[in-house]
């Protein structure tokens, strides 16, 4: 299994498109794309990602704001206009199972912003160009592991590490 798995991975990229040179050892003609342009382009995607990160966080804070989360006012992240929305007599305090709608909210954003990222990551990894689907699907593997990671899991590390507030991570969980 793992052999026609190597196989089908080291196999070259039909999207590939490489000059032709004089390979040093065998002196045989091979297509090469400098690594100087693909390390360009690498720093194009991650500034790529970026924008949604920030989106994605934004989109938390207005969360943990409504939530009640981020309450300290002395705080960069706290917003005393979001907040008041959820706070006794706002327009949003009266709703029924308010944690929970917020929560399922935050799901939401988290997926959908995922979702967005690998079209947005299946595109710039294409552009990078590279000579084989073994080193087109590490590329695509590693962007969608880091971009993901930080997406699902920075309110959760924010709850347990920033504000320090177990009852909410739980009920998060």
């Amino acid at each position: 299994m793992f052999c026609f798995y190597f196989w089908i991975c080291s196999k070259r990229n039909v999207n590939f498109k490489g000059v032709k040179r004089i390979k040093s050892t065998t002196m045989e003609y091979e297509e090469y794309y400098p690594r100087s342009k693909r390390f360009s382009l690498y720093l194009i995607s991650a500034c790529e990602s970026v924008p949604l990160l920030l989106i994605a966080f934004a989109l938390k804070v207005i969360l943990f704001n409504l939530s009640g989360l981020i309450n300290d006012q002395n705080s960069v992240l706290y917003f005393d206009s979001i907040s008041k929305l959820t706070q006794k007599n706002g327009i949003l305090s009266n709703i029924p199972l308010k944690e929970t709608l917020l929560n399922i909210i935050m799901i939401v954003i988290v997926i959908e912003i995922n979702e967005l990222y690998m079209i947005v990551s299946q595109k710039s990894t294409k552009r990078e160009n590279h000579r084989t689907n073994f080193e087109y699907n590490s590329s695509l593997v590693l962007k969608r592991f880091m971009f993901e990671l930080l997406n699902r899991f920075t309110h959760f590390f924010f709850l347990a590490f920033v504000i320090r507030d177990v009852v909410s991570l739980k009920s998060m969980l």
